[in-house]
């Protein structure tokens, strides 16, 4: 941003309505990724279940519960690293937005020349 720039108010807007987008599409991520952490942990629910109740199958049974618990935290490490690209996403547009804020003009305001 340079020194006395103005931007007008629908510029602005622009920017706001850019970083709740964002921040939209943050809480659409985090939905589906919820549902799919969820699943995950049903499917290690059910496996571990039926791992148990039937023995001859219990070494397999635990073999694929720990293949499902890595998935899960390899999904969960990404789902983290997905909410934090995300915030620093928002934090920048937030940042510009500050600083456009000190030099915004509405229609029936003059450009101040300087």
């Amino acid at each position: 941003m340079s020194e006395n720039q103005f931007y007008p108010f629908e510029e602005f807007k622009l920017m706001y309505d850019s970083a709740e987008k964002v921040t939209d599409r943050r809480i659409d991520l985090n939905k589906f990724n919820y549902s799919i952490c969820t699943a995950i942990f049903l499917a290690i629910a059910f496996l571990w279940n039926w791992s148990l109740t039937n023995t001859k199958y219990t070494f397999a049974g635990i073999f694929v519960v720990m293949l499902f618990s890595g998935m899960a935290v390899i999904f969960t490490f990404y789902w983290i690293r997905q909410i934090k690209d995300y915030k620093l996403l928002n934090s920048a547009k937030f940042k510009v937005m500050n600083a456009m804020a000190k030099e915004v003009f509405f229609k029936s305001d003059e450009k101040i020349q300087v």
